[in-house]
């Protein structure tokens, strides 16, 4: 079969345009992959900042500066139920000053208030100097993380202003 000369560059440029095409695509990624990456670009985290001292706190809100991320501050377990009700967190962050027993409550306020928050503790040992740092690589590891719910997931939290508790 012989195909003539326009035949043939007609048939070239096609291939060169769908190979130009499939180029184009996996640089750029394919219109889903983009609009996934457009609408996670816009999600804003909500992240509860926990610790002893306020101005600690305060410093760290202003010193964090994280694109999509709004942070809230508190000092206590009196704090979680007003913040849970204000926002819909996302991660729990506690400071190392906070002794064990506020820890303890803290983690049960917070997995009573709800099924998809996180929950991360400082250590001691580094001071508040240490806090700002933590926080940045909870959040920098947590930064893809965003669950779904489980078909198989037991939840138990009763959201602030459930009449369950």
């Amino acid at each position: 079969m012989c195909l003539s000369l326009m035949t043939r560059w007609w048939l070239v440029g096609r291939l060169a345009e769908a190979g130009y095409q499939r180029l184009v695509t996996r640089m750029r990624g394919s219109a889903q992959e983009r609009a996934l990456k457009e609408r996670m670009a816009k999600i804003v985290k909500i992240v509860l900042l926990l610790g002893v001292k306020a101005t600690v706190l305060e410093d760290a809100r202003r010193e964090l500066q994280m694109p999509n991320t709004e942070f809230l501050i508190g000092t206590g377990v009196a704090d979680i139920k007003p913040a849970f009700r204000q926002a819909d967190i996302d991660h729990v962050i506690m400071g190392g000053g906070l002794d064990i027993d506020t820890r303890a409550a803290i983690l049960r306020e917070v997995f009573h208030s709800s099924d998809r928050a996180t929950a991360h503790m400082k250590d001691q040992m580094s001071g508040p100097e240490g806090f700002v740092p933590f926080v940045r690589a909870v959040l920098t590891g947590l930064a893809d993380y965003a669950p779904s719910q489980s078909s198989q997931a037991v939840l138990r939290a009763q959201p602030p202003g459930s009449d369950a508790r």
